[in-house]
């Protein structure tokens, strides 16, 4: 290893492992949220109103990175039951 380089983790490494929730993460901008947090490394929760229509996102990253789970945005009490608890940084992105 040449001593002269930097030793600085990359992005992938600082955030492996990290949990994100993307809401409305199958959505034409979520689905590119969701892509770029995977491909830093980050275990993301894309919260969908129909889980099993959003199982495109599974295959953005390794299994068990990708989780689609029910939520609908435009029911606080849904929102608020997903984020409940959720120790994670939260990407909000709303279509009107």
């Amino acid at each position: 290893m040449d001593s002269s380089q930097p030793t600085t983790p990359s992005d992938a490494d600082a955030y492996r492992g990290v949990r994100a929730l993307v809401l409305g993460g199958s959505g034409f901008i979520g689905r590119y949220a969701a892509r770029a947090l995977v491909e830093k490394g980050w275990r993301v929760r894309v919260a969908v109103r129909r889980p099993n229509e959003a199982l495109f996102v599974k295959p953005y990253g390794v299994p068990g990175q990708v989780e689609p789970l029910a939520c609908n945005i435009r029911d606080d009490a849904s929102v608020r039951a997903m984020i409940r608890g959720e120790m994670s940084r939260t990407i909000w992105q709303r279509s009107s």
